[in-house]
């Protein structure tokens, strides 16, 4: 699924809560814009990886069961060009958390779309996009449903249209 969305010269937070069905081939889980500008998470159940133009920065192991799911968040610090992944295992005692921080060597500006789940095999629910780039502190409000008015909230789909392509953006009224 693709959308258009600009967050030029801005930090930003990309999330969303993931159940991976297989371990094999890497799927994107989010990809935000084009060319030198292109900043992708892709996963699997036991590792997640970092992209940057399309070619790998990064990648940790995670720990996933085949049902589990996992809250993924990519966030990107514009003012410090570095990345950060956070991955939280909701089933995991007390909540594991697999981090990959890294630092670019040029800044991106992702200005045109919003790519979500291409290659990806798995469940996905609420996908939120902020404008502002979050801590792991900050994801403490993962286990609530967003109003679609919550401060630097520029994107929320909950998925819970039960089946289908299509999801509804709860902040902008479109698909």
């Amino acid at each position: 699924t693709e959308m258009p969305i600009s967050l030029q010269k801005s930090s930003f937070a990309i999330e969303a809560w993931v159940n991976m069905k297989e371990s094999g081939a890497l799927g994107t889980i989010f990809a935000i814009g084009e060319g030198e500008n292109k900043l992708s998470l892709k996963m699997n159940r036991t590792s997640v990886a970092l992209f940057v133009n399309d070619v790998q920065l990064d990648s940790v192991e995670t720990i996933a069961e085949k049902n589990d799911w996992q809250y993924v968040s990519l966030n990107y610090d514009a003012y410090n060009q570095k990345t950060a992944v956070y991955v939280i295992n909701s089933s995991a005692e007390g909540a594991e958390q697999t981090k990959l921080v890294r630092h670019l060597a040029k800044p991106i500006n992702p200005d045109s779309r919003l790519t979500v789940g291409s290659g990806f095999k798995g469940k996905m629910h609420q996908l939120v996009v902020w404008n502002v780039n979050r801590s792991i502190s900050d994801l403490n409000d993962m286990n609530y449903a967003k109003t679609g008015i919550e401060n630097n909230i520029v994107g929320y789909w909950p998925m819970d249209e039960a089946s289908g392509k299509t999801a509804v953006d709860k902040v902008r009224g479109r698909n």
